[in-house]
Formats: structure tokens, sequence, C-alpha cells
């Protein structure tokens, strides 16, 4: 008797659902990124005048684009 094959149990999950370590790796990049935008962002000052202002957007931004590509980016087999 064969043994009966699992719906990827025992495997790692990378194996199993296409997300693998660059993967990991640009999620963490964009929540560190994201973390470092808000605490930015609350530098401003009310008119978004000075620099902490100006550049908290585009961190954010690009924090939630990382965040994107981690998700839809897939692994090579």
């Amino acid at each position: 008797m064969e043994p009966v094959k699992t719906s990827g149990l025992g495997q790692s999950p990378s194996r199993r659902d296409g997300f693998g370590r660059v993967n990991w790796l640009l999620l963490a990049l964009g929540l560190v990124l994201l973390v470092v935008g808000y605490v930015v962002l609350s530098m401003a000052d009310e008119r978004a005048a000075n620099l902490a202002g100006r550049l908290s957007p585009f961190l954010i931004l690009g924090a939630y684009g990382l965040i994107f590509v981690s998700l839809i980016l897939r692994s090579p087999k």
C-alpha cells in the first residue's frame, strides 16, 4: 500500500504557499519603513511645512508599496 499524500503537511510554509525568503525580507522592510514613516510624520508641524511633513508621505506610501510587492511576488521554485 502506498502512503497517502497530505496537502502540504510536513512541508515548510515557504514551500507550500510560495512565500519565500525574499517575500519575508520585503515584508519586514516594508513594516519597518511604515513605522519610520509614521514616526517622522509625528515630527511634522501643523502645516507640514518642515522636512518631516514633506518626507513622511513618501516613506509611508513606499512602505505600503513594498508590502504590496511582498504579497504579490512569487518565489522561484
